[in-house]
Parts: structure tokens; C-alpha cells; sequence
């Protein structure tokens, strides 16, 4: 369990980012961080500032003052939540003041002045987390929660504060903890009639049964990211294909630059968009250009260095998409196939061997300048019309299939348990590396002592997911993440 740790009161204006509005909340956190609050808070006659910690959880009417001057600076509201019944563990007093930038400085200067500082990103999250009023996990869950913009994010964000994958984490790890128990009183007593009976099947069946749980949890992942972070999809085609004019279409504004001159996008822009309820983000690319055709043989000699690099982060994208959307004119007859683009030229662009994973979705483009479809086309393709001087046809059935293949990703998600994020993601990949050697070990029945330190190795994966084994960089890594006030 993590300990806690002595902080210097901070203090934070929680509006982020810096925006006017009607009211905005400043908290202030450390031991008896109301003592030092308490020069610039005048309250009514009938309280006296030292009667203010007897009012634990209670909201108070107050004057917010500049001691120096003796001035009001504003009318607003304070509570004081008494340590360690607080969301970071220590005493903490929130001041609600009107929302107005010159006003929220004033008074931040005034409690740096009474000796507060500024807190770091994530500081107060980072506190709880240090206090043990929260695991790690839920502290990635109360980041999402601060970042959701979309129905799925939020659901998957209060699973995780709510504390359901701490929760499945430590079943796995109690029913770890019994089988180390059973191996290493079976090292320490061979001869103990409680010990001799233990046998390999009984091994074997836990080890299973455990390996099984961490698998179901493992396959969880590319639901969780997609829920919690978005679905990723990447335009891909020819050059001038109408990747950037597809990409402005589903904006619904100028993202992309769009030219007749081929290649005019070399590195890839992206955009966040909300899709009939979730969150997509969409890739504009460079376009996939051949090798050129030279005597004897196809090289890359011809073409810009610039033009490789970015056909390169083309495909490097491709292959961490969760949708391929393959972009082709509707009067271009030859489709354009990314598996056969990587089996010929990937060796050359450093892809060996790989393939894209995700589902792939075709869009035919220029459909205002052609009536028929060309052979190739399917009745799952999307034909758009992307005209400069009209409004785009095509788009909301587009959006359509898009927000299907989002929804598609989240229905294997289980509503309970998941991980969403690459830190939980390899930590289940090492606990379940050293499960399976431990079940070769089990399967053997021999080298008890190793199969006892593989099962340690598994409890010290998961027990790194929940924070009770980290390091400093780690949480530093993590918590500045975090939006300043949280």
C-alpha cells in the first residue's frame, strides 16, 4: 500500500483552462492549511475564524479579503473538509469566488502571499493516491472522467473510479497468494501430512484457472482504449484521392489542406470528432505512392526522401488503427489493396511480415462525376461527393458505419472489468508471461522453488497495476497528465 507522504500546503485555481465564468473554485490542501486560509476570510459576526474547523462539511457564507490592505476583494462561500475525510487525505478548504480572471489572481496571489504555492498537475489525485484513498487505477479513472467528451468514455471512466478492476485485481491476486501459500508449504514441510497430499493435478487446475481470468482480461484491451480514449481511424489512398477533402467533410470545417497538386499532405494531421456519441479520431495521411519503374527493376531512388518518410508513418499508422478507411476515386477502376501494398513494398519501407489488423472500410470518392460504379465496387462501400463548390453528399451514411464499428469495438467490453490503458496493458502481458512458465513448471511437477518465484512475479505484475509497486518517475510520468486542480 502506498504511504503517505508530508507536502508543503498547495494551493490551485480549479478552473482550467483559464476561461471567465460564474463561479470558480479554489482549493487549498495540506495539515491545517485552514490556519494559514484564515487571515483572508472574514466571516459573520455570529462565527469566529477559530469556530471555523468545528463546521466540518459545511458551507459558509464568507467575505474573501486582501489582509495587507484590508480590503474586500469578494463575497463567496468556504468549507473545510477536516483530514482524512477528503479527497486527497489531508485537511483541505475550498473557497467558491465569482469566476472573473482579475478576481481568481487577486486572490491566489493573496494565499501565496499566506504561504500556499502553486500545486503541480495531478497533484491532489497524486495525494490521495500517496494517502491510500485510491489505487492507481482509479486515479486513471478520475483523469478520463476529467477528459471525457463522449457517452462511452464517461461509462468506462466511472467503472474505473468506482474501483472494479481494483477489485477484480486483488480476487486474482488472493487466489495467487493461496497457491504460492500451498508450493511453499509444501518446500518448507515435505513431511507434514497436510503438505504430502498436495499434488501436481491440484497445481495445475488453480494455474489454469488463474492463467484463463488473465487472458479474459488481456483481450479486453483494444475495447478499453477504444471506450476510454476513442477510436482511431486512419485515411488511407492514392495521392489526390480526396483523403483531405473527406477528412474536411467529416469535420465539418477546413482541416486539411486540399490542392490538385498531388502530395500536398506530407505528415499526417488528425482531429478529434464526437460521432453520433463517440469519440473518433480521424487521420488525414500522405498518399501511398509505387516505387518508380526503372530499368530492370523498382526503387525508391526517384522519390523525395520526404515523400518515403511520410508514406511510412502512412502505414505505421495503418497498423494501429482501430479502422482503415481506404479512400478511392469512384473513376479510377483499379482498387487500391493495403495488404498487397505491404506484401510488395514492405520489406523495402521496413514492415516486414506485417498486417493490418483492423477492419477496413472502402470509400469512393468523385461520386458527382460518374454514374456507374466501377466493377470493383460492393454494396458495403460508401460513395461520397466531395465538390468544392456543393455541400458533401454521402457523409451521414458514412458517419454511420463509423459510429457501428465504435459501438462494435465497445459491445466485447465488459461493463465491470477492463484495462484501457498501455501501463495496465503491459503489466497483464508480464503477469501472464510468467503464468504460462509457471504452468510449464506445474506441468512438470518439479522445480517447486522456481514455480513459487514465477507465482511471485505474477502477484508483483498486478500489484504494480493497482500502484502497491511503482516508482517516483512512474507517478511523475502519470500524474502530470493530469489538468492543474485535480
Amino acid at each position: 500500500m502506498a504511504q503517505a507522504v508530508e507536502y508543503q500546503p498547495a494551493i490551485i485555481c480549479a478552473v482550467t483552462p483559464r476561461l471567465s465564468c460564474a463561479v470558480a473554485m479554489i482549493r487549498c490542501s495540506g495539515e491545517s492549511c485552514h490556519e494559514l486560509l484564515r487571515p483572508c476570510l472574514r466571516f459573520a459576526k455570529t462565527l469566529s475564524p477559530k469556530d471555523w474547523p468545528l463546521h466540518d462539511r459545511k458551507m459558509l457564507r464568507c467575505e474573501v479579503i486582501d489582509p495587507e490592505r484590508g480590503e474586500v476583494i469578494d463575497d463567496g462561500l468556504c468549507v473545510f473538509f477536516k483530514g482524512p475525510n477528503s479527497y486527497t487525505g489531508e485537511d483541505v478548504c475550498e473557497l467558491y469566488i465569482h469566476g472573473g480572471l482579475y478576481l481568481v489572481d487577486s486572490v491566489i496571489k493573496v494565499c501565496l502571499r499566506l504561504g500556499f504555492r502553486a500545486s503541480e498537475p495531478g497533484e491532489f489525485t497524486r495525494r490521495a493516491y500517496l494517502a491510500g484513498k485510491i489505487d492507481l487505477t482509479q486515479a486513471e479513472g478520475i483523469r478520463e472522467l476529467t477528459e471525457a467528451t463522449s457517452e462511452s468514455q464517461w461509462r468506462a471512466a466511472r467503472t474505473l473510479v468506482r474501483g472494479a478492476l481494483r477489485e477484480h485485481i486483488e480476487s486474482i491476486r488472493t487466489k495467487i497468494i493461496h497457491i504460492r501459500s500451498l508450493i511453499e508449504a509444501s518446500i518448507d514441510f515435505p513431511e507434514e501430512s497436510d503438505t504430502q497430499n498436495l499434488h501436481q493435478s491440484e497445481y495445475l487446475l488453480l494455474i489454469r484457472e488463474l492463467r484463463k481470468e488473465l487472458l479474459e482480461l488481456q483481450i479486453t484491451y483494444p475495447s478499453g482504449r477504444v471506450a476510454t480514449h476513442g477510436l482511431q481511424v486512419v485515411l488511407c489512398g492514392r495521392a489526390n484521392a480526396g483523403k483531405s477533402s473527406l477528412m474536411n467533410a467529416l469535420a465539418g470545417k477546413s482541416r486539411s489542406i486540399v490542392t490538385d497538386t498531388p502530395g500536398t499532405t506530407r505528415d499526417y494531421l488528425d482531429v478529434s470528432l464526437l460521432i453520433r456519441g463517440h469519440k473518433v479520431i480521424v487521420y488525414d495521411t500522405a498518399g501511398l505512392r509505387q516505387p518508380l519503374q526503372v530499368p530492370q527493376k523498382l526503387g525508391w531512388d526517384g522519390i523525395p526522401e520526404a515523400e518515403i518518410i511520410a508514406i511510412k508513418k502512412t502505414l505505421s499508422l495503418a497498423l494501429k488503427a482501430d479502422l482503415v478507411i481506404v479512400v478511392q476515386p469512384n473513376t479510377d477502376a483499379s482498387p487500391l489493396s493495403l495488404t498487397d501494398y505491404l506484401s510488395c513494398y514492405g520489406d523495402d519501407l521496413g514492415f516486414s511480415g506485417a498486417q493490418i489488423s483492423a477492419p477496413m472500410l472502402q470509400v469512393r470518392t468523385f461520386g458527382d462525376q460518374i454514374t456507374e460504379p466501377p466493377a470493383w465496387g460492393e454494396d458495403s462501400d460508401v460513395v461520397v461527393a466531395l465538390g468544392p463548390d456543393q455541400p458533401p453528399q454521402g457523409i451521414e451514411p458514412l458517419k454511420a458505419k463509423i459510429a457501428r464499428i465504435a459501438s462494435q469495438s465497445s459491445v466485447l467490453l465488459n461493463p465491470e472489468v477492463f484495462i484501457c490503458t498501455p501501463r495496465q496493458k503491459m503489466a497483464i502481458d508480464q503477469a501472464l508471461l510468467n503464468m504460462n512458465q509457471a504452468l510449464q513448471l506445474a506441468e512438470t511437477d518439479d522445480y517447486e522453488e522456481l514455480l513459487a518465484y514465477e507465482m511471485k512475479n505474477v502477484s508483483d505484475s498486478l500489484d504494480s497495476i493497482l500502484g502497491n509497486i511503482t516508482t517516483d518517475d512512474l507517478l511523475d510520468q502519470m500524474f502530470s497528465q493530469f489538468c492543474l486542480g485535480k
